[in-house]
Protein backbone atom coordinates (compact mmCIF):
# COMPACT_ATOMS: atom_id res chain seq x y z
CA UNK A 1 0.00 0.00 0.00
CA UNK A 2 1.43 3.31 -1.09
CA UNK A 3 1.15 6.23 1.42
CA UNK A 4 0.28 9.67 0.04
CA UNK A 5 2.25 12.20 1.61
CA UNK A 6 0.55 15.69 2.21
CA UNK A 7 1.19 19.03 0.38
CA UNK A 8 4.14 20.95 2.98
CA UNK A 9 1.47 23.89 2.44
CA UNK A 10 -1.32 21.60 4.24
CA UNK A 11 1.02 20.09 6.89
CA UNK A 12 2.10 24.07 7.79
CA UNK A 13 -1.41 25.20 8.14
CA UNK A 14 -2.43 21.81 9.82
CA UNK A 15 0.55 22.87 12.74
CA UNK A 16 -0.71 26.35 12.29
CA UNK A 17 -4.24 25.42 13.67
CA UNK A 18 -3.05 22.81 16.17
CA UNK A 19 -0.57 25.25 18.13
CA UNK A 20 -2.02 26.48 21.45
CA UNK A 21 -2.46 30.27 21.37
CA UNK A 22 -0.65 30.61 24.54
CA UNK A 23 2.38 28.96 23.37
CA UNK A 24 2.85 32.06 20.86
CA UNK A 25 1.45 34.83 22.70
CA UNK A 26 5.08 36.39 23.84
CA UNK A 27 5.36 36.69 19.52
CA UNK A 28 5.29 40.39 18.57
CA UNK A 29 3.77 39.38 15.79
CA UNK A 30 1.48 36.00 15.54
CA UNK A 31 0.57 34.80 12.58
CA UNK A 32 -3.01 33.22 11.61
CA UNK A 33 -3.77 30.51 10.07
CA UNK A 34 -6.70 31.16 6.52
CA UNK A 35 -9.57 31.84 7.33
CA UNK A 36 -12.49 29.89 6.58
CA UNK A 37 -14.43 31.88 3.93
CA UNK A 38 -17.05 29.27 2.45
CA UNK A 39 -19.37 27.25 4.04
CA UNK A 40 -21.36 27.18 7.63
CA UNK A 41 -24.50 26.87 8.86
CA UNK A 42 -27.89 28.35 7.24
CA UNK A 43 -27.66 31.82 7.47
CA UNK A 44 -31.77 32.72 8.92
CA UNK A 45 -30.85 30.29 11.39
CA UNK A 46 -27.75 31.80 12.39
CA UNK A 47 -29.94 34.81 12.60
CA UNK A 48 -32.68 33.49 14.52
CA UNK A 49 -30.24 31.80 17.19
CA UNK A 50 -28.13 35.16 17.85
CA UNK A 51 -28.30 35.75 21.34
CA UNK A 52 -25.53 37.66 23.94
CA UNK A 53 -23.95 35.50 26.66
CA UNK A 54 -22.01 36.87 29.90
CA UNK A 55 -20.66 33.71 30.82
CA UNK A 56 -17.36 31.65 29.34
CA UNK A 57 -15.06 29.20 29.71
CA UNK A 58 -11.60 30.04 29.89
CA UNK A 59 -10.47 27.71 27.31
CA UNK A 60 -8.31 29.31 24.44
CA UNK A 61 -10.07 29.51 21.12
CA UNK A 62 -7.95 27.69 18.85
CA UNK A 63 -5.96 29.76 16.16
CA UNK A 64 -7.94 28.83 13.37
CA UNK A 65 -11.17 29.77 14.67
CA UNK A 66 -9.62 33.00 15.94
CA UNK A 67 -8.71 33.75 12.36
CA UNK A 68 -12.13 33.45 10.84
CA UNK A 69 -13.50 35.17 13.87
CA UNK A 70 -11.28 38.24 13.18
CA UNK A 71 -12.09 37.90 9.47
CA UNK A 72 -15.47 37.99 9.65
CA UNK A 73 -15.00 41.00 11.77
CA UNK A 74 -12.94 43.07 9.68
CA UNK A 75 -11.25 41.07 7.16
CA UNK A 76 -10.54 41.68 3.47
CA UNK A 77 -12.50 39.61 1.03
CA UNK A 78 -11.67 40.94 -2.57
CA UNK A 79 -8.68 41.65 -4.73
CA UNK A 80 -9.24 45.92 -4.39
CA UNK A 81 -9.04 45.75 -0.84
CA UNK A 82 -12.99 45.79 0.38
CA UNK A 83 -13.48 44.15 3.39
CA UNK A 84 -16.27 41.78 5.15
CA UNK A 85 -18.32 45.23 6.44
CA UNK A 86 -19.24 48.21 4.93
CA UNK A 87 -17.81 51.44 5.32
CA UNK A 88 -18.77 54.78 4.50
CA UNK A 89 -18.04 55.94 1.63
CA UNK A 90 -15.47 52.77 1.88
CA UNK A 91 -13.27 54.51 4.88
CA UNK A 92 -12.15 51.74 6.23
CA UNK A 93 -11.62 53.91 9.49
CA UNK A 94 -12.40 51.26 11.84
CA UNK A 95 -9.08 49.41 14.07
CA UNK A 96 -9.69 46.19 15.67
CA UNK A 97 -7.74 45.00 18.30
CA UNK A 98 -7.64 41.87 20.47
CA UNK A 99 -6.57 41.65 24.10
CA UNK A 100 -5.18 38.40 25.68
CA UNK A 101 -4.05 37.91 29.16
CA UNK A 102 -0.64 38.81 27.70
CA UNK A 103 -1.18 41.94 25.56
CA UNK A 104 -2.87 43.63 23.40
CA UNK A 105 -2.76 42.76 19.86
CA UNK A 106 -3.89 44.60 16.59
CA UNK A 107 -5.64 42.33 13.83
CA UNK A 108 -3.64 43.09 10.25
CA UNK A 109 -6.32 41.98 7.76
CA UNK A 110 -3.59 42.27 4.87
CA UNK A 111 -0.68 40.20 6.25
CA UNK A 112 -3.55 37.97 8.14
CA UNK A 113 -1.62 38.42 11.32
CA UNK A 114 -1.64 39.87 15.08
CA UNK A 115 1.01 42.50 15.74
CA UNK A 116 1.43 43.16 19.19
CA UNK A 117 0.83 47.04 20.74
CA UNK A 118 1.00 46.57 24.51
CA UNK A 119 1.92 43.80 26.57
CA UNK A 120 0.12 43.02 29.98
CA UNK A 121 -3.42 42.01 30.45
CA UNK A 122 -6.02 45.02 29.87
CA UNK A 123 -8.90 43.11 30.06
CA UNK A 124 -9.95 44.91 33.00
CA UNK A 125 -10.40 47.56 31.76
CA UNK A 126 -13.66 46.16 29.11
CA UNK A 127 -16.20 45.99 31.64
CA UNK A 128 -17.26 48.73 34.29
CA UNK A 129 -19.76 46.45 35.88
CA UNK A 130 -18.60 43.75 37.98
CA UNK A 131 -21.77 41.28 36.73
CA UNK A 132 -19.76 41.50 33.15
CA UNK A 133 -17.93 38.47 31.68
CA UNK A 134 -13.94 38.43 33.00
CA UNK A 135 -13.35 34.89 32.63
CA UNK A 136 -13.48 35.34 28.32
CA UNK A 137 -9.89 34.78 27.19
CA UNK A 138 -10.32 37.47 24.58
CA UNK A 139 -11.75 40.75 23.94
CA UNK A 140 -12.76 42.00 20.78
CA UNK A 141 -11.45 46.32 20.56
CA UNK A 142 -13.30 48.35 18.36
CA UNK A 143 -11.42 51.49 17.51
CA UNK A 144 -12.38 53.83 15.26
CA UNK A 145 -9.68 56.67 13.47
CA UNK A 146 -10.72 60.13 12.95
CA UNK A 147 -11.60 61.16 9.50
CA UNK A 148 -13.26 63.92 7.93
CA UNK A 149 -16.30 62.46 7.88
CA UNK A 150 -19.34 62.39 11.23
CA UNK A 151 -17.39 60.69 14.12
CA UNK A 152 -20.91 58.63 14.14
CA UNK A 153 -19.83 56.85 10.90
CA UNK A 154 -17.35 54.99 13.30
CA UNK A 155 -19.88 53.46 15.42
CA UNK A 156 -21.80 52.35 12.06
CA UNK A 157 -18.77 50.80 10.90
CA UNK A 158 -18.52 48.67 14.62
CA UNK A 159 -22.38 48.18 14.64
CA UNK A 160 -21.55 45.89 11.39
CA UNK A 161 -18.11 44.04 12.92
CA UNK A 162 -19.84 43.44 16.20
CA UNK A 163 -22.77 42.05 14.07
CA UNK A 164 -20.61 39.81 11.85
CA UNK A 165 -19.20 38.43 14.93
CA UNK A 166 -22.30 37.85 17.17
CA UNK A 167 -23.24 35.79 13.90
CA UNK A 168 -20.14 33.62 13.24
CA UNK A 169 -19.97 32.93 17.11
CA UNK A 170 -23.78 31.42 16.88
CA UNK A 171 -22.70 29.30 14.35
CA UNK A 172 -19.79 28.02 15.21
CA UNK A 173 -21.14 27.53 18.91
CA UNK A 174 -19.19 30.23 20.43
CA UNK A 175 -20.59 33.04 23.16
CA UNK A 176 -20.08 36.79 22.93
CA UNK A 177 -21.87 40.06 24.07
CA UNK A 178 -21.33 43.71 22.89
CA UNK A 179 -19.86 45.92 25.89
CA UNK A 180 -20.07 49.89 25.91
CA UNK A 181 -20.44 50.74 29.42
CA UNK A 182 -16.74 51.45 30.65
CA UNK A 183 -14.37 54.03 30.76
CA UNK A 184 -12.80 54.79 26.84
CA UNK A 185 -10.63 57.11 27.49
CA UNK A 186 -8.82 54.99 30.31
CA UNK A 187 -8.98 51.88 28.00
CA UNK A 188 -7.22 54.16 25.34
CA UNK A 189 -4.57 55.08 27.80
CA UNK A 190 -4.14 51.78 28.75
CA UNK A 191 -4.06 50.23 24.91
CA UNK A 192 -1.63 53.34 24.61
CA UNK A 193 -3.41 54.87 20.88
CA UNK A 194 -2.34 57.71 18.97
CA UNK A 195 -4.36 60.74 18.93
CA UNK A 196 -7.19 60.58 17.02
CA UNK A 197 -8.41 57.25 17.87
CA UNK A 198 -11.27 56.47 19.76
CA UNK A 199 -12.43 53.37 21.57
CA UNK A 200 -15.95 52.75 20.32
CA UNK A 201 -16.86 49.34 22.28
CA UNK A 202 -15.44 46.30 23.65
CA UNK A 203 -17.00 42.29 22.22
CA UNK A 204 -15.59 39.40 24.68
CA UNK A 205 -14.89 36.16 22.77
CA UNK A 206 -15.07 32.42 24.22
CA UNK A 207 -16.82 29.24 24.77
CA UNK A 208 -20.17 28.69 26.88
CA UNK A 209 -19.93 28.24 30.41
CA UNK A 210 -23.31 25.97 30.16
Amino acid sequence: MKHRLLPVSLLLCAVLGAFSLSAREDASVIPLPAPKTEGGKALMNVISQRRSARRFKSDEIPLKTLSSLLYAAWGISSPDGKRTIPTARNAQSLEVFVLFPSGCYKYDAKNNALVLSVRGDLRGYAFMRPEMPRSAPLVLVYVGKNTSMPAEFNHFHAGAAVQNVYLFCTAEGLSTVVCGGFDKKKMAEAMKLDEGHTVLYTQPVGFPAD
